[in-house]
């Protein structure tokens, strides 16, 4: 599996409720096909909702089956806590990030406004319009 990016909680909560913007959709299948990598923060995030109903849960499941989970190791955590520092962002933000940054990956999410604060943090935003990119 390709390690380019690193995909964030909402993108893969919106993926599997085929959410994803039409202008971006071919691009987001290739990412999932060829680069699904996530953190482990992120599954926590996406399997741990205490909403999450046993359906939604299942689905979830089979659509991570096949991803790359980038565990949380010492360098992701000295990385985080200077995340969140420096940045002011939330615990699974800040190991979401420090785990892009450690693996040189490009970090999918919706989630601009606070990840853009991270400097040297290359991000890729599917709900942007192309138009503004």
């Amino acid at each position: 599996m390709e390690k380019t990016y690193l995909i964030d909680t909402n993108v893969v909560i919106y993926y599997s409720q085929d959410k994803i913007p039409a202008e971006h959709v071919s691009k987001v299948d290739k990412i999932f096909k060829d680069s699904l990598n996530i953190s482990s923060a992120t599954k926590v995030e996406v399997l741990g909702f205490h909403r999450i109903t046993l359906a939604e849960k299942l689905k979830l499941e089979t659509l991570l089956e096949n991803a790359l989970v980038l565990h949380t190791n010492n360098e992701i955590v000295e990385k985080a806590i200077e995340m969140g520092q420096k940045n002011g962002l939330k615990l699974g933000d800040s190991i979401i990030a420090a785990t892009a940054l450690v693996y040189n990956l490009t970090l999918v999410t919706r989630n601009q406004v606070d990840f853009q604060k991270v400097k040297d943090l290359n991000l890729y935003n599917p709900f942007k319009k192309i138009s503004d990119e």
